[in-house]
């Protein structure tokens, strides 16, 4: 057997997005002005007056859903930065019709007493501003200057806006779908979707019986890196599971009457077994002339089910069970994980070919990655020795140019407020018995520099509809930024048994569970999403778990609050020792600081019930270094 050959570089898909890349693709564009904003935010205010929900926002989703059935799929609209993205253009007349419609039934109104003959304001400035064509090679610009042909302007990044990059992935993904990709003798047809993707519609995977299906899926994402001077179009693939049945499924793909048109991905409203389509966007198309399009579609097969289950027909359910629904126009994607007899992962195969399809069309410059072989001592630590130092907070905090540490602990029992207490004293060599925080009271840990404060805040943390409101903690002086402050906030979180249990069952056998926290009523996804827009970075602690082997003396280390203290020093960006005794030899003739250092962590997943195998996860990150301080390239 030959040997291996040593590769010098490695394989990634992830590509430079250079003027060259973009190829002259242009998107359809309007910037409202001020005005349109402005009436948005009233007519948002409204809204939340109507639901009586102060988080509620008016549902724009209605209107971009309409409108990518209107212009065949591809639709951004951002009404907070007041913008509207289409790949086609989209008619001034159609455009004041839609809004208007949306205006007013967001405000209540039946749609047969809508008169289109009077728009209201904010429909007409929306159809009284121009649109433009952009050429989006035109938005990879620097900070310094006009870039090249080829790539951008050395040392800086590009400062394109948001909508650059939801849009730009729209015109490379018709270019990879205009060519067969030829994969071991057999063609695939790629069919482009509605994000920006591309979906294997015509060749799902299926298991032995037919019964079961899934269809490969590639992402195409555009975002920058850090040291890296053109923004990065990151290619992902995996298998997206269909569902035999409309039950449960919170997102749709369907097709489209015109095979040219992408695949349309469409989320579902409501919460339980029936979801459905917006009545409102169903009511916005038939206004408009549109009585049958995908959502409509969709919508008829969501009431035929549910009118088959009413009547106890088994015909339907049995047409599933055969696989016939699920490849036909409408499939529904499965959203639980539970047991499916095709896996989500692609394969490498796959992976490298599809990096030889890319090249054969977009011909992109790739990143250059060389590989060296030699591995460094970055050994596993034990389980007891992984806490964060005080030390690695310090070097970091001066690193980052801070002079103080701020962790601000959420809790709302008083169990969880003593094991966080424990957890601290553990990290930083205190008594836990010296330790007792009053409310807002800060606790200094070390020497002045890291302090944490506690606050009691239930209506923040406890699972509800008004779970993690901003209103909850914007008396809390801590939530404040700071100059030369570095703020962290651990908070608690309810573990719900119930909502694990109804994860790890199929929709068939869930008849008799209690229902755990929906998608809006989960505190932590809530608090979690609100800290993010205060600009905060957090980490939630569950219950404790109790110790399948418990100690002799009792005592039990408490490794969910270790853990995940040492998690939010990581986000926070405090780095382990154990980085910087790596970093100090040379790597071949490369110096430490001018390669990239790649490692690699292998874990083996708990075995589940009688499942005696365990999943290997291989996990892998990069740290670069820019080749000149403050310089991209």
């Amino acid at each position: 057997m030959p040997a291996p050959t040593t590769r010098a570089c490695l394989d990634v898909l992830a590509y430079r997005c250079t003027p060259t890349l973009l190829d002259g693709a242009t998107v359809h564009l309007r910037q409202f002005p001020t005005s349109v904003t402005s009436l948005w935010t009233l007519l948002d205010r409204q809204y939340k007056d109507i639901v009586k929900r102060e988080e509620a926002q008016a549902p724009h989703s209605v209107l971009t859903g309409a409108l990518r059935c209107l212009t065949g799929g591809y639709v951004f609209f951002d009404p907070k930065q007041g913008l509207l993205a289409t790949r086609r253009p989209l008619d001034d007349d159609t455009l004041r019709d839609a809004f208007t419609l949306l205006h007013s039934l967001v405000l209540g109104h039946h749609p047969d007493d809508i008169d289109l003959n009077r728009p209201t304001p904010l429909a007409e400035r929306v159809a009284e501003t121009m649109p433009q064509e952009r050429l989006l090679a035109d938005y990879l610009i620097t900070p310094d200057g006009p870039q090249t042909p080829d790539s951008s302007t050395a040392g800086r990044q590009p400062d394109a806006a948001n909508w650059v990059y939801s849009t730009v992935a729209w015109d490379l993904a018709h270019r990879l779908a205009q060519r067969t990709w030829r994969v071991d003798g057999q063609d695939i047809a790629l069919r482009p979707d509605s994000s920006g993707g591309l979906i294997a519609w015509q060749q799902p995977w299926s298991n032995k019986a037919g019964t079961a299906h899934a269809l490969a899926r590639v992402r195409l994402a555009l975002k920058t890196l850090p040291n890296v001077a053109d923004p990065i179009l990151v290619v992902s693939s995996q298998a997206t599971r269909i569902s035999r049945t409309m039950a449960y499924a919170r997102t749709v793909l369907a097709e489209q009457a015109e095979t040219a048109l992408p695949i349309v991905e469409v989320e579902m409203a409501g919460r339980g077994r029936v979801r459905r389509i917006h009545r409102m966007s169903l009511q916005t198309l038939a206004r408009l002339g549109m009585d049958h399009s995908v959502l409509h579609n969709i919508q008829q097969r969501v009431e035929a089910e549910q009118n088959a289950d009413a009547r106890g027909d088994n015909e339907s359910q049995d047409e599933a069970e055969a696989g016939t629904v699920g490849l036909g126009p409408i499939r529904p994607v499965q959203g639980k994980t539970f047991s499916f007899p095709v896996g989500r992962g692609v394969g490498m195969h796959h992976l490298r070919e599809l990096d030889r399809h890319i090249g054969q069309i977009l011909a992109p410059t790739p990143l250059t990655v060389v590989q060296d072989s030699r591995a460094r001592g970055f050994k596993q630590l034990p389980q007891a020795e992984l806490s964060v130092q005080p030390g690695d907070i310090i070097r970091s905090l001066d690193a980052m140019n801070y002079q103080h540490l701020r962790l601000v602990c959420l809790w709302y029992r008083d169990e969880m407020r003593q094991r966080m207490i424990h957890g601290l004293a553990s990290v930083f060599g205190l008594d836990p018995q010296t330790i007792d925080p009053a409310e807002g009271i800060p606790v200094p840990l070390d020497a002045g520099r890291v302090s944490a404060v506690f606050h009691c805040v239930p209506d923040f943390l406890v699972h509800g509809p008004t779970a993690g409101q901003e209103t909850a903690v914007a008396h809390i002086p801590s939530l404040k930024k700071e100059p030369a402050t570095l703020v962290g906030v651990w908070a608690e979180t309810e573990f719900d048994a119930a909502a694990e249990e109804e994860d790890a069952m199929p929709p068939a056998d869930r008849a008799g569970t209690a229902s755990g926290p929906g998608p809006d009523e989960d505190a932590k996804h809530q608090a979690r999403r609100t800290l993010a827009r205060l600009g905060f970075v957090s980490q939630f602690t569950a219950d404790r778990k109790e110790a399948k082997r418990k100690k002799p003396n009792g005592k039990q280390t408490d490794h969910q609050v270790i853990l995940s203290l040492l998690d939010l020093c990581r986000s926070l960006g405090i780095i382990d020792r154990r980085i910087d005794q790596v970093m100090v030899d040379a790597i071949g003739p490369h110096a430490a600081d001018q390669v990239a250092h790649c490692g690699i962590h292998v874990r083996r997943q708990s075995r589940q019930g009688k499942d005696r195998t365990a999943k290997i996860c291989v996990t892998a990150s990069v740290l670069r270094f820019p080749r000149c301080a403050g310089v991209a390239d």
